[in-house]
């Protein structure tokens, strides 16, 4: 027996997730927008996770646009953050000690304060808010929690995810408690699939499919540096061909 703490449960299968698993050898084309998501949605936007400034009196996060300000680079919707910040794509600091950054953005991970306006947002535009759906890629490698161990396993475009559920405030919480650094869920939607938010492991953005007066209120919340998105679109690297890469 095991005691969960957590605001989120455990079900029993994880039959809501079928409609976004993919077979292993139906993957598609990884670089796109497409890879993601199921092709049901009027619109998509681009929350981009912000980088992040480290000194004595804590941290503070710092958008995109400050640090393509500060090195001559161009804000676009398809910009990708080492072209931005005109660094190797493997590192993790400035070249310079004057940059407005020393963290960079976090890939696969929203944090709980961009999380809590998205769902306040996106409770708007469902009818199901209390009954949602968390998807928590299981790679991670450092959670031994047995309620983690508990849920259901299921693929979602090459990714073993368990899979937990709960009202849509949950998206504010760590599915992972690794000290100081909180981990969100990947992927979470409500029980009508109105939208979808994704945050793959490997990218600095997350991505929101659903319908126009939703995408277009978290394009409007000021709080959120955010671009419309297509479902055609590179998601990756390569995807910046206004700013050249170091």
């Amino acid at each position: 027996m095991y005691i969960m703490t957590k605001p989120f449960k455990i079900p029993e299968t994880a039959e809501a997730s079928t409609w976004l698993s993919t077979p292993p050898d139906d993957y598609g084309d990884f670089s796109t927008l497409a890879h993601h998501f199921p092709d049901l949605f009027a619109a998509y936007v681009r929350v981009l996770h912000p980088a992040k400034k480290e000194d004595a009196t804590g941290q503070r996060p710092v958008r995109w646009r400050t640090v393509a300000e500060a090195n001559g680079t161009t804000v676009h919707r398809l910009m990708q953050w080492p072209n931005v910040a005109k660094v190797d794509f493997r590192a993790v600091r400035p070249t310079t000690a004057d940059a407005p950054w020393n963290r960079i953005p976090s890939e696969g991970n929203l944090s709980p304060d961009i999380a809590a306006i998205l769902a306040t947002i996106l409770r708007q535009f469902t009818s199901t808010p209390e009954v949602c759906w968390f998807a928590v890629w299981e790679g991670h490698g450092f959670d031994n929690k047995p309620w983690m161990q508990a849920a259901p396993l299921t693929n979602i475009n090459g990714l073993g995810c368990r899979l937990f559920t709960g009202p849509i405030e949950v998206a504010t919480e760590s599915f992972y408690d690794f000290p100081g650094l909180p981990y969100s869920a990947n992927m979470w939607w409500p029980d009508d699939r109105a939208w979808l938010v994704m945050s793959h492991i490997d990218l600095p953005s997350t991505y929101i499919g659903g319908s126009e007066d939703a995408t277009e209120a978290i394009l409007g919340e000021s709080r959120l540096e955010a671009f419309q998105a297509f479902i055609d679109d590179d998601v990756t690297m390569g995807s910046d061909l206004i700013n050249p890469s170091v």
